[in-house]
């Protein structure tokens, strides 16, 4: 999944694609259920980030990569900064 917040941080663009056992991608839509939910969690995560001063002085990322291997059980997350 690919998220980008808006400059107003009250909504987020979004890409989900998937590799299958081919090695073929492909995308998929989540729903607005889902993509509401990971908003918010999104929102929360960065208010924490910013809170607890986690930017180094600079401005706080503006979104991320999140990569789920359901093989290994691994999650990996790459904030997208500004």
């Amino acid at each position: 999944m690919r998220a980008q917040l808006s400059q107003e941080l009250d909504s987020c663009e979004y890409e989900y694609d998937y590799i299958d056992e081919q090695g073929n991608v492909a995308w998929f839509t989540a729903g607005g259920r889902v993509n509401t939910d990971i908003l918010d969690l999104l929102m929360e995560l960065r208010r924490w980030y910013v809170e607890n001063k986690l930017t180094g002085g600079l401005p706080a990322w503006s979104g991320c990569e999140v990569g789920l291997d359901l093989i290994k059980f691994k999650i990996c997350i790459d904030f997208i900064y500004p």
